[in-house]
């Protein structure tokens, strides 16, 4: 990639990491929820939130596609530089998320709001992976699965975002 192709992908990043971020913002808002809210209403709190998690997945899939979509028609990238536009795009709201569930899974160890139960789905992959570890070692766990998780799936969404950018090149056709 050249230098003006490389400047086109971050430029067309920035729309699509500003979406990802917006949801990511939810989401960790609602993990502070329920890791804040006791009592009556935190089964609506917790169901709420798994609602929220399992909307994600469908919204991100839309919003990579799109990315690749968006990056042919309005930055007049190939394919290529649609996939890397969704790949980067993933791999910034991916390392985002990762620092900011790290964190709020620190302060949920830490007890400093008391007594919570807060697994962000890396943490589920790390206990799957690693077994059942406490601690600044379970967190470490966690990040370690979580930036294999981001590895992965930022090749995925460059494919995914590849074949955006490629319904976009058959339109214009």
């Amino acid at each position: 990639m050249t230098d003006v192709e490389i400047k086109t992908v971050l430029r067309a990043s920035l729309v699509i990491i500003g979406i990802g971020l917006f949801f990511i913002a939810i989401y960790m808002i609602l993990q502070a929820i329920s890791v804040l809210v006791k009592g009556e209403y935190n089964w609506l709190v917790d169901m709420v939130n798994v609602g929220y998690t399992y909307l994600m997945i469908p919204i991100f899939i839309v919003l990579y596609f799109w990315a690749g979509y968006r990056a042919v028609r309005k930055y007049g990238l190939d394919a290529i530089g649609a996939g890397a536009v969704s790949a980067f795009s993933y791999l910034v709201i991916g390392i985002i998320n990762l620092v900011l569930g790290a964190v709020l899974n620190l302060i949920a160890m830490s007890r400093v709001v008391g007594a919570v139960d807060f697994r962000p789905p890396e943490a589920v992959l790390a206990a799957a992976v690693l077994g059942e570890m406490e601690g600044l070692t379970g967190v470490a766990g966690s990040v370690a699965c979580g930036i294999g998780l981001i590895l992965l799936l930022v090749l995925v969404n460059f494919v995914w975002g590849a074949f955006g950018g490629l319904l976009a090149q058959n339109q214009q056709k």
